[in-house]
């Protein structure tokens, strides 16, 4: 199973913070091409096994 994840921030420091929490299931991230106002985009594509589900 993965999933799309969608995180905004404001500085690299922040992006760099989600990313290393999120580490051990990322497969693949990128930052979107046009900043949204304040904040900058980025698309975090996660792979997670079906077994380790969280919701029962």
């Amino acid at each position: 199973m993965s999933m799309r994840i969608t995180v905004s921030y404001e500085t690299p420091e922040e992006l760099k913070t989600v990313l290393a929490l999120l580490d051990p299931v990322i497969k693949d991230w990128n930052k979107a091409s046009k900043k949204a106002g304040q904040y900058n985009r980025v698309y975090i594509k996660t792979r997670i096994k079906e077994e380790s589900a969280y919701v029962k």
